[in-house]
């Protein structure tokens, strides 16, 4: 088995970048809401949303609930609510069963929602972009369901493994599985792969048995000196600084202006050191400097990662 750790950041050849479709930053509490939860059901009236909202206050307001899908929107709920303090519990109309169409993939639902409250007089707005994972299951949960109830059974469509930070979903493009070293590489709609100016990269290092190399990758500013040290050496513009550590992870970034006459990339990422194995996760973006929004999405999407590796 290899004990060495491949620290190389694979990625395409940019050629051209294309620009960022909208997104929304996931804003997970407001100044009226401190949590609010989502949870798909189907009975024999439909399919359905259960939707609780944790209030820290006692007003009414007109409340309009959307899933973002890439450029489609499909509207959840949209009424006047009176919250009361504490837990509020809601349910949305039935609903066509198109906006449940993902109940027959054959991976994780990554789905994406925005709600939004009005006071009456529509003069200030609180919103909230909450992602959400429907685990396989829950699905396996609700097909069954969907066929009782329903009579609505679809074969089960293969689909690869995809993220949703911010209302996009960010497809798998590269894949390897060497030895005890794991890559999935991820790039946002509407891009073209070879083209995108934001990539989005998971390495996965399992351990071995052999504590040496174990405890090597364990260390989490060795590992980052080594992932950094080529670039250091040889690029233009060379900048790195590490935001954040606790005992399991390191939070980073770094950037260089050019490397070998290639275009300028920052990285944003978190390097986990987890039970069965330590995991990179990484976004770059092909510019000198990552943009406010996108910095923020990235930084809730590192920590919204599982810590089960």
């Amino acid at each position: 088995m290899r004990k060495t750790i491949i620290f190389t950041i694979y990625s395409f050849v940019i050629l051209a970048t294309s620009g960022i479709s909208a997104q929304l930053k996931p804003i997970l509490e407001n100044e009226i809401i401190s949590d609010a939860y989502l949870n798909p059901l189907i009975n024999e009236k439909g399919f359905h949303w259960n939707i609780r909202i944790k209030s820290k206050i006692e007003k009414q307001f007109f409340l309009k609930i959307t899933e973002i899908r890439n450029n489609e929107t499909y509207e959840i709920l949209n009424s006047k609510v009176n919250l009361k303090l504490g837990e509020n519990k809601l349910e949305s109309e039935f609903l066509d069963i198109k906006q449940f169409n993902w109940i027959f993939e054959d991976t994780d639902a990554q789905l994406f929602f925005s709600l939004t409250l009005e006071n009456e007089s529509k003069k200030n707005s609180y919103i909230l972009n909450i992602p959400v994972t429907i685990q396989q299951t829950e699905l396996s949960d609700l097909r069954r369901s969907s066929a009782l109830f329903l009579n609505v059974d679809e074969k089960i469509r293969p689909i690869n493994i995809y993220y949703n930070f911010d209302g996009r979903r960010w497809s798998i493009v590269n894949h390897r599985n060497e030895n005890n070293n794991i890559f999935y590489e991820f790039y946002p709609f509407p891009s073209i792969p070879q083209y995108s100016i934001e990539l989005f990269q998971v390495f996965r290092y399992m351990y071995i048995e052999n504590e040496k190399f174990n405890n090597a990758i364990k260390d989490k500013k060795l590992f980052f000196q080594q992932l950094i040290s080529q670039s250091k050496s040889t690029c233009k513009g060379f900048e790195s600084k590490i935001l954040k550590e606790d005992k399991e992870n390191l939070y980073f970034e770094y950037s260089v202006e050019s490397c070998n006459g290639s275009k300028p990339a920052s990285y944003y990422g978190r390097y986990l050191v987890s039970k069965k194995s330590t995991v990179l996760f990484i976004f770059i973006y092909f510019e000198s400097e990552i943009p406010k929004l996108q910095k923020e999405i990235y930084q809730i999407g590192l920590e919204k990662q599982s810590n089960n590796y």
